[in-house]
């Protein structure tokens, strides 16, 4: 039996003939930018390029401190004491308060 087309008798060209090929699929060419591979692609200079640099920030006095405070009590959590201590700027004593809470034993 017949799988595809129009009924039997058309005289039709188009309607009669076999449907066509399908194309593969093929990415848009590259317009603009360096490709850098792995799919990502430069889109320019980005207006926050100068929070990925290489001057490092004055360490916190407070780091060691709570470094050493959660390797005692979270040691998997002691990678995380620079961010809190950017995130918690001005305001260490309000963190420490929150993780002495947490954790039951003073800073």
């Amino acid at each position: 039996g017949r799988l595809w087309g129009p009924p039997s008798g058309s005289t039709d060209p188009e309607i009669n003939a076999p449907p066509a090929e399908e194309q593969p699929f093929a990415a848009p060419p590259q317009e603009s930018g360096e490709d850098l591979g792995w799919g990502v692609e430069d889109l320019g200079d980005d207006e926050d390029e100068g929070v990925w640099n290489d001057e490092p920030d004055t360490p916190s006095p407070h780091l060691e401190t709570l470094t050493n405070y959660l390797m005692r009590h979270n040691p998997a959590k002691a990678g995380n004491a620079p961010r809190l201590l950017k995130e918690y700027s001005g305001r260490e004593q309000e963190l420490f308060a929150n993780i002495e809470r947490k954790y039951g034993e003073p800073v």
